[in-house]
């Protein structure tokens, strides 16, 4: 039987009161079925390491998360940290250091939100981009 990330699927691992067993293993866990039919079943569906959509979707999702990092919350950040308001209205200790998770919110709601036509373009890119490489790997395997 082969290794697995360096474990024996063989072996019996029990982890916090789930008993995880071989394919062999007939008894059921109180948590529900075996790992290995869940992942077998997901492997079967064709499930594993695949997100679910059409690639437009996709495109666009990695489209936001990419623009949210890369350009709003910068943005949002030096926004942030060029606060001149004088010490009653400054910032304090909670709202230094809760800034950053508010920032990240903030950029992705803003990205999501309606019109940003930079997401667009980006996601416009990133299906040209896979369509092109879809198209060498089936020159390849042709």
């Amino acid at each position: 039987m082969s290794m697995i990330g360096g474990i024996d699927p063989g072996t019996v691992v029990e982890a916090q009161g789930l008993r995880l067993g071989s394919a062999t293993d007939a008894r059921r866990s109180s948590a529900g079925e075996r790992f290995e039919s869940v992942l077998g079943n997901q492997i079967l569906r064709g499930t594993v390491g695949k997100s679910q959509g059409s690639a437009a979707e996709q495109a666009r999702r990695a489209a936001e998360s990419f623009v949210s990092l890369a350009f709003v919350q910068p943005i949002l950040k030096q926004l942030r940290e060029s606060n001149w308001a004088a010490e009653p209205f400054a910032p304090g200790a909670a709202e230094k250091q809760f800034g950053p998770l508010l920032d990240a919110e903030f950029s992705e709601r803003i990205t999501r939100a309606g019109n940003f036509p930079l997401v667009d373009r980006v996601a416009q890119d990133l299906l040209r981009h896979a369509e092109r490489a879809g198209a060498r790997a089936e020159g390849m395997v042709a």
